[in-house]
């Protein structure tokens, strides 16, 4: 069994993208308008100056904010920032001080950056948001979507198209005829997964700063052999005939990359017919860490989120609603590895992470977090690891 954490995909690695910045069915968000009932707006990056501190940990003054820990943010000047900060990097909002006070982390639930030395010039701060909103009133003027005193003038629908498959969730999906990006890559990554997925093709390739390419998986068909029965006789061997479907999710393991040899990832969903779409509900980039072997006794399933009700007559009433995946597993651990896999487990607390129980076998491969496990000292040489693993939907 091994877990995949995926990078954070932003502003600062995602180089590029054939869908629009835009939705096609809303417009950029401008205070300067006045938004009638129902019109859509999508919120991209938000700045705006700030100043900072020289301490431990620093903290950014932005007043009235209304930030929330975790939001990505980056940073520019016309000068120089303090030493800890490095201009166009991606942060990550790690505690709010303040209503007009917070500070920032390099990763998610990571410890706040220190600062030191001096600066100069003015400081901006941009977040990066990428978000779509519907306007609930008319006459609806600068009243930011962003913040939670605009909630009476916003609904937020969710993540916009560009970045949907970007947005932690499985069921939303970037959709684009043809839909390729180009993703700037850490320092080791060995997977690239694609989970919901709608297409004819897939080609991913991963490139050189150079743009040489050091791999690829060349054009390969989103679909497979599969065997259903012959209504006429489908209890016997002899009934079963051989047909296509469409495959939902993309796993590439062991690339075994490292920065010498690749610095970009390339992704490609091409349309399975000229008039139709492509779609990817989750693109995730990211190294893998082994714990050990799962053991038979495994089990995996869904939790469903449909209503069923049945009245009085026996008749049923049926919504289908989205689903997410579960998984219990046994994985057999060396005794000399526990403390990573402890510590590991704990840093992915409400994380989520890929989980892949068995290679080669899709159904155990789950995309959430751990929502139980405990490791039981059972040999001198191995311990076991009993996890739960909740899936997104």
């Amino acid at each position: 069994m091994k877990v995949i954490r995926p990078i954070v995909i932003t502003n600062n690695n995602l180089i590029s993208s054939t869908i629009a910045d835009v939705d096609s069915d809303t417009t950029l968000y401008s205070s300067a308008t006045t938004y009638a009932l129902n019109d859509k707006v999508t919120m991209n990056d938000n700045s705006i100056a700030v100043t900072m501190t020289i301490a431990d940990p620093a903290v950014i003054t932005w007043a009235s904010h209304e930030l929330i820990v975790g939001t990505p943010i980056s940073f520019t000047t016309t000068g120089a920032l303090p030493t800890g900060l490095l201009a166009s990097t991606t942060y990550f909002i790690s505690k709010i001080v303040t209503t007009s006070t917070f500070e920032v982390s390099e990763i998610v639930g990571g410890v706040s950056v220190r600062t030191s030395g001096s600066q100069s010039g003015t400081h901006t701060a941009t977040l990066q948001w990428h978000r779509v909103y519907q306007s609930l009133q008319a006459s609806n003027t600068a009243n930011n979507p962003r913040k939670a005193s605009s909630a009476a003038w916003w609904q937020e629908i969710g993540a916009s198209n560009k970045w949907a498959m970007f947005d932690g969730s499985i069921t939303s999906q970037s959709v684009g005829t043809t839909i390729t990006v180009r993703i700037r890559t850490p320092a080791y990554f060995d997977t690239v997964a694609l989970l919901n997925v709608k297409g004819g093709t897939y080609t991913i390739t991963t490139l050189t700063s150079a743009l040489a390419t050091t791999y690829t998986t060349g054009v390969v068909s989103l679909t497979s052999s599969a065997w259903s029965s012959d209504p006429a006789d489908p209890y016997a061997i002899t009934g079963l005939t051989q047909t296509t479907e469409q495959l939902e999710n993309v796993f590439i393991t062991g690339l075994n990359l490292n920065l010498t040899n690749s610095y970009y990832v390339d992704i490609t969903i091409a349309a399975a017919k000229a008039a139709s779409m492509s779609a990817i509900g989750a693109c995730l980039v990211g190294n893998s860490a082994y714990f050990g072997g799962a053991v038979y006794g495994a089990s995996v399933g869904i939790q469903d989120y449909s209503v069923i009700e049945q009245d009085e007559f026996g008749n049923y009433s049926i919504v289908p609603r989205t689903f997410s995946k579960k998984g219990s597993f046994t994985v057999y651990i060396l005794a000399t590895i526990i403390d990573k896999v402890f510590e590991l487990l704990t840093r992915l607390r409400a994380t989520p992470a890929l989980y892949m129980g068995s290679s080669g076998t899709t159904a155990t491969v789950i995309y959430g977090f751990p929502s139980e496990w405990s490791i039981v000292l059972e040999q001198p040489t191995y311990y076991v690891l009993n996890i739960e693993i909740k899936g997104l939907t």
